[in-house]
């Protein structure tokens, strides 16, 4: 593991072991949709549809059933988006243990979310040299936290796919997108 190499601590067992980290999981797991409730969206949006089809609906009323159709198509696409999300942060959280890694972060132009900072995550080795870095939208709470553009994270995962990182403690979490390491980046130079 990459963050024992460079000497950072790393944390006795998975992460959802814990007490702060499951605490936090069984949270998010209470709030997100069960199976049941996309189920029974996906059922309602396969009955709006096929009613469509085969035209029983009034003239008047096609166009709101068709709106209704592709609103139920949208939002059983964000649910099971949402459960997957969930399933995947437990197969890690419950497989990999809490790394404690010094970062920078620097935020990124263009994207904009409430709640949230798009932010390039760099974590660093102990003589602040770049080790790996990634793209992810921080909690602005977080992103406002470090000082400087500088703090630690804790990271739980494989740095070369995407991976939870979190404030330290372990409780609020975001998926990072790891981008290529530096020797990885082709570089072209026009010369004239």
């Amino acid at each position: 593991m990459e963050a024992e190499r460079l000497g950072h601590r790393v944390l006795d067992g998975a992460a959802l072991e814990t007490p702060a980290t499951a605490k936090a999981f069984r949270m998010r797991a209470e709030r997100a949709p069960d199976r049941r409730q996309i189920h029974a969206a996906a059922a309602l949006a396969g009955v709006t549809g096929l009613l469509v089809l085969i035209g029983q609906w009034v003239d008047l009323l096609v166009p709101i059933a068709i709106f209704a159709f592709g609103f139920l198509v949208i939002l059983v696409g964000g649910l099971w988006q949402q459960h997957a999300r969930l399933k995947d942060e437990r197969r890690l959280l419950a497989t990999r243990p809490w790394q404690v890694w010094p970062c920078r972060v620097q935020k990124l132009r263009g994207r904009r979310r409430a709640g949230v900072t798009a932010c390039r995550v760099d974590l660093l080795a102990r003589n602040g040299a770049v080790v790996r870095s990634g793209k992810a939208d921080l909690p602005t709470a977080l992103w406002n936290a470090m000082t400087d553009g500088v703090g630690t994270l804790w990271i739980c995962g494989d740095l070369r796919r995407p991976y939870l990182i979190a404030a330290p403690g372990g409780t609020a979490w975001t998926l990072c997108h790891p981008e290529d390491p530096p020797e990885h980046r082709v570089h072209i130079t026009i010369q004239t």
